[in-house]
């Protein structure tokens, strides 16, 4: 009996310590795996602390950001109102040039008009050559005619530009400026345009074709002899402009401010004589170019004309 209770009491002994150690071991394994969990919440804590302040950044940046654009917006308001009042006096300013310039060519146009008549006791060229008593009769761009001498035998005399006393030049004579609007005038009174990208603007709303004449006025012959024999004549004035809207692009020699502008327009287009002719179509694509002086009639220039339309047509 004695036995039984002292295995009992092992058995009770050794079950009450397996117990002990079980709990001991899994109170260690807690407490380590609670170490962890408090490791890692610390972790997703920092982390969330971190997501919050990019979320912070992020939406500080977006309030900013639409701050500027409506910055940028005010500025583009106050850059399109300070465009429109520039423009506006932009125009006021181009008006009064425009302005200055009409009332600049009206008095130089009123000088050479009271010249005529006008009397100067004596005059010497710069080649030395002495006139007296003189009468001016016309003022022209290239020149001067006067009458001179004792009434009752006074003789004409007509001088150029490089004769001229520099105080008659300086008086009387044409600017630059005033020789391209004097050519400018001359060409729209006879029925012709100085402006092509115009000339092509008004070809197309108006259907019609536009010829374009390339001319040296005052020193190739060719064109002179064109001009007085074909585009001069009321036979050519009257039937070409029906159907075509006519350019005249001149490089005179006599003006250096013409001829550096038109020789510009002579370049783009290629043109690399004179006197040549341009045709353009409504849609303003040339379809033709030729040498004018190949058809020195205005019979035969009409021709060639109505051909070249022809083959237009045709194609």
């Amino acid at each position: 009996m004695k036995r039984f209770f002292s295995v009992r009491y092992l058995v009770l002994l050794i079950a009450g310590l397996a117990i002990a150690y079980y709990f001991h071991i899994n109170r260690k394994r807690f407490a380590d795996g609670n170490a962890e969990l408090k490791t890692e919440l610390s972790d997703l804590k920092s982390e969330w602390i971190e997501l919050r302040l990019k979320e912070g950044a992020t939406a500080y940046a977006k309030q900013e950001l639409i701050k500027v654009n409506k910055e940028m917006d005010r500025l583009s308001d106050e850059a399109a109102e300070i465009r429109q009042s520039v423009s506006a006096e932009q125009l006021v300013v181009e008006s009064l040039e425009k302005r200055k310039k009409a009332l600049f060519l009206e008095y130089r146009q009123q000088v050479r008009r009271q010249a005529e008549g006008m009397h100067f006791d004596e005059m010497t060229t710069p080649q030395g050559k002495h006139y007296e008593n003189i009468e001016i009769t016309e003022v022209r761009p290239d020149g001067v005619s006067f009458r001179f001498g004792a009434p009752g035998s006074a003789s004409a005399r007509r001088i150029g530009l490089d004769e001229l006393p520099r105080e008659w030049v300086k008086r009387f004579m044409y600017t630059d400026e005033e020789l391209v609007a004097e050519r400018a005038g001359a060409a729209n009174a006879r029925g012709w345009t100085t402006n092509l990208e115009s000339a092509l603007a008004s070809a197309k709303q108006n259907k019609k074709f536009v010829m374009v004449q390339f001319t040296g006025s005052d020193w190739c012959p060719p064109c002179i002899m064109m001009q007085k024999a074909v585009f001069s004549k009321s036979s050519f004035t009257r039937l070409v402009p029906k159907k075509f809207i006519l350019v005249k692009i001149d490089i005179p020699r006599s003006n250096k401010a013409m001829s550096l502008k038109n020789g510009k327009v002579m370049k783009n287009y290629n043109v690399t004589g004179v006197p040549t002719i341009l045709l353009f179509g409504d849609d303003g694509k040339e379809f033709s170019r030729f040498g004018a002086s190949q058809y020195p009639t205005v019979e035969g220039f009409i021709d060639k004309l109505s051909e070249e339309l022809k083959k237009k047509e045709g194609n």
